[in-house]
């Protein structure tokens, strides 16, 4: 197979939308621990991206590859979108809406704490702080009702 021996040979489209790759900084893989099909990755090397959340320039580097293919089994043919610092951010506002999502039908309860009001608003507010796009409206909405059962108001208002 072309690039399983040389680097210089290894097919580019497995590091598909880099904007450049260090191929000094190659280092054999071991095919044996990947998950792929048909072609392994034989190569792990220093590839930059752009990221899609901040346009920040990051490099994948040849050990978190090693990493994600050998170690966290992700298919061969997966490649970075995000940064660290913005895939960290993701991570968060995931578990933050599985979070929202079990729990707010509880708390938009009239005789629900006041404390897990309170902890619904801090969630949603987390969100908010880590997203790139405003929030949804019924989600806006529930922090309206929230602020208002807290205030002692009608939730409707």
């Amino acid at each position: 197979m072309t690039g399983d021996i040389d680097v210089k040979q290894y097919p580019e489209h497995f590091f598909y939308g880099a904007i450049r790759l260090d191929l000094s900084s190659a280092k054999k893989a071991n095919i044996s621990r990947q998950n792929f099909t048909v072609v392994p990755r034989h190569w792990y090397i220093d590839a930059w991206f752009i990221c899609k959340e901040c346009n920040e320039e990051f490099c994948w580097s040849k050990e978190v590859q090693r990493f994600w293919f050998e170690e966290a089994g992700t298919y061969v043919w997966a490649h970075p979108s995000l940064c660290r610092d913005c895939w960290l951010k993701h991570q968060e506002r995931k578990q933050l809406r599985k979070q929202y999502d079990s729990l707010i039908g509880k708390a938009l309860e009239s005789d629900s704490p006041a404390v897990l009001k309170q902890e619904m608003l801090g969630t949603i507010n987390r969100i908010e702080e880590l997203s790139t796009k405003s929030l949804p409206e019924q989600i806006m909405q529930n922090r309206r009702a929230l602020t208002n059962q807290l205030n002692g108001r009608n939730p409707i208002q």
